[in-house]
């Protein structure tokens, strides 16, 4: 039975909104942060959780001085396209060197569950819904530094019994995320800004923070069950939408009409179809995107409405 849950990353965008997901559903929960790490997303939690500054104190720590049940491993680093050594570097330390440290505490200190966190982006473009048995090719660095990941948990499963299941997610937004493209566009309309835009038709299955976080949870209630020791798991909407989609949306909920344009050229190796097959995701954790783009849209223009005004 899982009572206490390791959560890294949970000052991250995604990370914050799985803490709250597993304090309301009861478990405890430690996280790991660094000195430098921004609290702001979690302020209101601090008291209710345990923590683990890295900088003070070696993760190891963590293991030995809790009964730890279960780990999520939402912890990364991330850079679209690394234009430096030290970026290639942070890459790799973070999502190869940091889950191989993790995984060895877990072996060293029988923890028998783990949930890892990969990206759509590792397999190879597809015009149809991608599943777990479709062929891989990284996109980038970031995306090839989380295949590697999941390839050492992969052997550590197999060779010490360790169950683990690899959530590879579909772009996300919301609420409290950093300045991608749902939350640049708000700011832009918001501020009655121009902004030029490729032709925008790409369509991708943007997937909302809260019901990411969900499968999170769902997952943890799930792996206990697992037949497998190891499994990838496409978390994703199973609908997609344009960009002109969503800066329609956006335009009609923001009464920004005409500020947008669409003369700029599509970036080098724009990939313009992007759906993940969610039957695996029913399946083994009973879980399917709820919100509907609309609305999470909404939902996120209402929250910058309300903390920058």
């Amino acid at each position: 039975m899982i009572q206490t849950v390791l959560l890294t990353g949970a000052t991250g965008f995604i990370g914050s909104y799985v803490l709250r997901e597993l304090l309301d559903e009861g478990y405890s929960v430690i996280i790991t942060i660094r000195e430098d790490s921004n609290l702001w997303r979690i302020q209101d939690t601090l008291e209710k959780v345990k923590i683990v500054d890295l900088d003070k104190e070696n993760i190891s720590k963590a293991f030995s001085d809790n009964k730890v049940d279960a780990v999520v491993h939402i912890a990364a680093a991330y850079t679209k396209h690394h234009s430096s050594r030290e970026q290639a570097e942070e890459l790799i330390q973070s999502n190869v060197g940091l889950t191989s440290r993790l995984l060895e505490e877990i072996r060293i200190n029988n923890v028998p569950y783990l949930i890892t966190t990969g990206t759509c982006f590792e397999y190879a473009p597809h015009k149809q819904p991608i599943n777990e048995a479709f062929e891989l090719s990284p996109y980038n660095l970031y995306a090839a530094t989380k295949t590697a990941g999941s390839i050492v948990s992969e052997q550590y499963a197999h060779s010490y019994g360790i169950k683990i299941i690899n959530l590879r997610l579909s772009p996300v937004y919301g609420p409290k995320d950093n300045t991608k493209l749902v939350n640049m566009l708000i700011d832009t309309f918001m501020k009655k800004e121009k902004i030029d835009l490729s032709p925008g038709l790409q369509q991708w299955n943007w997937t909302y923070v809260g019901d990411i976080a969900r499968a999170y949870l769902c997952a943890v209630k799930a792996i206990p069950k697992a037949k497998d020791p190891f499994q990838h798991i496409n978390i994703g909407s199973t609908k997609t939408h344009s960009v002109r989609n969503m800066v329609e949306y956006l335009e009609e909920i923001m009464d920004a009409k005409g500020l947008a344009s669409f003369t700029k050229p599509y970036p080098e190796n724009e990939i313009f179809y992007l759906c993940c097959d969610g039957h695996k995701a029913k399946k083994i954790l009973d879980w399917e995107a709820l919100v509907n783009f609309s609305d999470g849209l909404e939902e996120t223009f209402k929250y910058h409405l309300k903390n920058t005004s």
